[in-house]
């Protein structure tokens, strides 16, 4: 797997659609956030034909926290993420395995 660096560490906000990234030529990929502390959140969401969306399974939403600081996710949407406001510098990252 290569590592991609989507967002670079800082602690400021990140919109959603600054960092968008295309999953569909990959067989899977990890998205993580090391670093996210108390109630810190990266939110995950899909490109949709009107925008984007939160992305969910059964009606809940994945994100990463500070307990949740990596999750598999299914190859083949672009995926954007929004990072909250950290009080320490954090990054998030996309680890993606190709054929």
């Amino acid at each position: 797997m290569a590592t991609l660096p989507l967002i670079a560490p800082a602690k400021g906000a990140v919109a959603n659609t600054t960092n968008a990234f295309d999953s569909s030529g990959y067989t899977g990929i990890t998205v993580s956030a090391p670093g996210l502390a108390t109630t810190e959140e990266v939110d995950i969401y899909t490109k949709t034909p009107g925008g984007y969306a939160i992305f969910g399974v059964t009606g809940t939403a994945w994100k990463l926290t500070a307990t949740i600081q990596s999750i598999a996710l299914p190859a083949g949407p672009v995926y954007a993420f929004a990072k909250d406001d950290t009080a320490g510098s954090v990054g998030v990252y996309i680890d993606a395995a190709t054929l």
